[in-house]
């Protein structure tokens, strides 16, 4: 349902384009920090455990799909970031005094649409540290299967 708070047990996928992983293909420490030009502080994911399939690797290649109907270019060399939601909240809460949410915000095409809200400002102090903090949490799937 629309604006319903995700379960702290449940898992979000992340895309990022090649631009944000290094040369090793790990992801860049600073790869979750929202952009300069915008004024938004939500990050869009997709939501795993909206999908009736239970094994990780199933949910993963339904966020693929729906991702791309959605309008989303999966580049070749991308990931898929994949994170737990109660760990990012505790994490960050612990390390930083945010309290950042998922939140469900199905589009049209995707039901799996989320939002994480309430993530700093690119400006923010707290901006690279809060990227960091997920980096360290992610794990990484092939954006193309």
């Amino acid at each position: 349902m629309r604006g319903e708070n995700l379960p702290d047990e449940d898992n979000v996928v992340h895309y990022l384009g090649w631009t944000k992983l290094d040369d090793d293909g790990s992801i860049h420490p600073e790869a979750f920090r929202l952009p300069e030009n915008k004024l938004r502080t939500d990050l869009s994911v997709c939501w795993l455990e909206c999908f009736a399939c239970k094994a990780n690797k199933e949910q993963i290649a339904e966020a693929r799909h729906y991702m791309q109907l959605d309008g989303l270019k999966l580049g070749s060399k991308g990931v898929l970031a994949e994170f737990n939601v109660g760990t990012v909240k505790e994490d960050v809460y612990d390390q930083c005094e945010l309290a950042v949410r998922f939140v469900h915000d199905p589009t049209e095409l995707n039901h799996s649409h989320a939002l994480v809200i309430g993530l700093p400002a690119h400006d923010s102090p707290y901006s690279k540290r809060v990227s960091y903090i997920i980096r360290l949490i992610a794990i990484k799937h092939p954006a193309v299967a």
